[in-house]
C-alpha cells in the first residue's frame, strides 16, 4: 500500500517538474493569498463597549475599572 502511495507522489514529482507552468502555480498562488490573508484578517478587537456593575466601591474595584478602560480595547458604556 505505502509503495503505491510512494510511486504516485514520485510520479507527481516528475510531473512537476516537467511542467513549469503548474510549478509555479502551486508555489505562487499560496504564497499570494497567505500574505493576502495576513493582511486582511484582523483580528484585534478595539474599542469594545464594556459595562461594570461594582457594587463593592473599593479602591481596588476602581483601580481594577481604570485599568480596563485605559486601553484601547475596552470602552465604557455609560447608562442613564
Amino acid at each position: 500500500m505505502f509503495r503505491r502511495i510512494l510511486e504516485f507522489i514520485k510520479k507527481e514529482f516528475v510531473e512537476l517538474s516537467r511542467d513549469r507552468k503548474t510549478l509555479s502555480v502551486l508555489l505562487v498562488f499560496p504564497t499570494f493569498l497567505l500574505v493576502i490573508f495576513t493582511y486582511a484578517a484582523k483580528t484585534d478587537i478595539e474599542d469594545l463597549p464594556v459595562a461594570v456593575l461594582d457594587q463593592d466601591g473599593s479602591i481596588a474595584g476602581r483601580e481594577l475599572e481604570d485599568a480596563f478602560f485605559h486601553t484601547k480595547y475596552f470602552k465604557p458604556c455609560r447608562s442613564g
